[in-house]
């Protein structure tokens, strides 16, 4: 993710945006136990029904962060999705989510952010 800190200065910067974001989503990421596998797999119904609404739950819980850092929205979809193909167990029609998820969530943030 590009803040235009430097290479450096954004390795530094990724773990703790991803600790700010975690508990955020770690609260979203449940409701995707309620859907159905073929409904998340679709990325345009899970970019409108997960995405949205995790995005603006980040923004309205976040104090700022997305000010400070405005190249974390174009990031979001593309984190999101990642997290979707981390975190997400599918089971035929069945949706879990790993266990350990909350250790788990920092890490595949930080990776999920990391992507170009």
């Amino acid at each position: 993710m590009d803040f235009g800190l430097g290479k450096l200065a954004e390795k530094a910067i990724l773990p703790r945006v991803a600790n700010q974001i975690a508990p955020i989503l770690a609260e979203q990421l449940p409701k995707l136990r309620t859907l159905s596998a073929t409904k998340l797999r679709d990325d345009q119904f899970f970019s409108a029904y997960v995405t949205q609404p995790a995005w603006l739950a980040v923004v309205s819980a976040s104090s700022g962060l997305t000010k400070l850092y405005p190249s974390l929205e174009p990031k979001f979809a593309v984190l999101m999705r990642h997290l979707r193909d981390e975190l997400v167990v599918f089971e035929g029609e069945s949706v879990s989510l790993v266990d350990d998820l909350p250790n788990k969530l920092p890490a595949a943030i930080v990776s999920g952010l990391s992507k170009k």
